[in-house]
């Protein structure tokens, strides 16, 4: 039924983003930066500098991280400047819980998640009423990465 439910969503909003798509749609998409809403469904960003610390770290031994902190530029696909993403890893279970914010130049999108899996929970301006998944890949550099952190949002409201 929520699947019913669902695609009846999608078909009403496909068509009052038809219908209004000519002025709404046509200001947003100039508002957005090249890569940052691929088709309107899509973004595909890059962080080529992220890295998680502990703010409350102290030298000398190290204690727990009560939590990890972490904020970088965010890229499109052609290199140009998209926004900001910062993110906050919480201590739950064995890896934690991650809260992201991704300030983009049409609005903010909020997500949130666990190594593995991660939901877009809402957003602001252009992104008001956001909703989806992503995929977070973090080439930290002490796993021999280069430090770089890359996203795919896939937007589905």
């Amino acid at each position: 039924m929520s699947e019913s439910k669902t695609t009846r969503r999608g078909i009403v909003a496909g068509g009052l983003a038809l219908l209004g798509g000519l002025g709404l749609g046509a200001a947003a998409t100039s508002r957005a930066t090249d890569g940052e809403k691929q088709s309107g469904q899509t973004l595909a960003l890059r962080a080529p500098r992220f890295r998680l610390a502990d703010p409350d770290a102290r030298p000398g031994i190290p204690a727990r991280a009560s939590r990890l902190e972490g904020e970088a530029q965010l890229l499109d696909r052609h290199g140009k400047a998209a926004g900001m993403f910062s993110s906050v890893v919480l201590p739950s279970g064995s890896d934690g819980v991650e809260l992201h914010t991704f300030q983009l130049e049409g609005g903010t999108l909020l997500g949130m998640g666990r190594v593995g899996g991660y939901a877009v929970v809402g957003g602001t301006g252009a992104y008001a009423g956001a909703s989806g998944a992503y995929a977070f890949e973090h080439l930290a550099e002490h796993l021999g990465g280069d430090g770089s952190a890359h996203f795919v949002i896939n937007l589905t409201a």
